[in-house]
Order: structure tokens, then sequence, then C-alpha cells
């Protein structure tokens, strides 16, 4: 047990290194591009991850839900008086919820997995390379920002918050650019004509 977490330690060092090299240059312009940058980076992966990452128990447990929610759905479109009721309660019971809690848990294992620990990961980076001594040492300032409102004491942004600010912007933009592909795209399916069966044949020839 030492000697794997030897290995790991070994691991995440050469880990912050790369990590460190990587981002040395951004570094110069200053440690807002460079979080901001982490943190952009830090989305991305997650988002590929996210959507590239099923594994085979997650594909077998969602199949296993659609196929139990559509018999719970047949069953009520074919009868929907009381016997549908309680055919559709008892498919609940025996298989519909059992399936819905396996997937979820097995969803939630995922997120942790490709989402929530790169997050933390990187977050614990920036707290570590931009702590308030670094932060001094690299750039003459203990934070990252310092704001003067004319108070006695300047608000100071440190690292830690600039990466969530940052993050959670990118993550809002990438959801505002989804769901503008995606009405541009509905609109382009509804706007496109519909052809006669002789016009899509003289269409494809």
């Amino acid at each position: 047990m030492d000697q794997i977490w030897l290995y790991i330690v070994t691991a995440v060092q050469f880990l912050r290194q790369g990590i460190d090299l990587a981002i040395d240059p951004v570094n110069r312009i200053g440690p807002a591009w460079a979080i901001a940058l982490l943190a952009a980076i830090t989305a991305g992966l997650t988002k590929i991850f996210g959507r590239l990452y099923r594994p085979k128990r997650y594909r077998q447990l969602q199949r296993r839900f659609e196929h139990w929610y559509n018999m719970r759905q047949a069953a009520l479109a074919e009868d929907s008086g009381e016997k549908g009721r309680l055919l559709a309660k008892n498919i609940d019971q025996a298989h519909l919820n059992k399936a819905y809690y396996d997937l979820f848990f097995e969803g939630l294992l995922i997120s942790l997995l490709t989402r929530y620990l790169p997050v933390f990961s990187m977050l614990a980076y920036v707290n570590e390379a931009y702590r308030p001594e670094r932060l001094q040492a690299m750039f003459g300032k203990p934070a990252v920002f310092i704001l003067d409102f004319g108070h006695e004491t300047p608000v100071a942004i440190g690292g830690i918050f600039w990466f969530l600010v940052c993050l959670v912007t990118v993550y809002s933009a990438i959801w505002l650019v989804g769901r503008v592909h995606k009405r541009d795209k509905d609109q382009a399916m509804v706007c496109e004509p519909r052809l006669s069966p002789d016009a899509s044949v003289a269409r494809q020839q």
C-alpha cells in the first residue's frame, strides 16, 4: 500500500511539473490569464470526458431503464383505467424504480470521475501554484487582482475565486453556444422545404 501511495505521489508531482512548464509562457502575461486558461482547459476536458466516457455497465443500465419505462407507458396506453394504473404501479415497484436508481448512481459516479475530480484537482493545483506567497514572489502582489474602491482595506481577488469565476463563465458560454446551435438546427429543420417523391428522386440523381 505504501508503494502504491508513493507511485501516486510521484505521478502527481510529475503532472504538476508538466502543468508548470506548459503554463509558464502564459504566466509571463499575468496570473489572471494563466488561471483563465486553466479554467477553460478544465471545462473543455470535462465536457469531452463526459460525452465520450460511457462504460458498458452504464449503457446496460440505460437500456434496462428505457425498457421498463416503455413497458410502463405501454401498460398505461393499453388500458387507461384502474387495471392499467395497477399494472404500471407493479412495474414501478418491481423493476422501474430499481432501474432508475441504479442508472442515477452510476451516472453520479461517472460525473464524479469525469467532471468533479478534474475540477477539484485543478482547484488544488491553483490553490498551491497561486497562493499569496508565490504570487508576491512572481508578480509583486499577493493576489490576482487588488480592487481599491477608496476603502481603507482593498479587496483582494485570490487564485481560487478567480478560477471559479472563469470556470462558471466558460461553462455558461458552452451552454449558451449549445442552446443557440440547437435552436438554429431546429429552425433549419422546420424551414427545410418538403420535396415530393419525384423531386426527391430527381435531386438525388
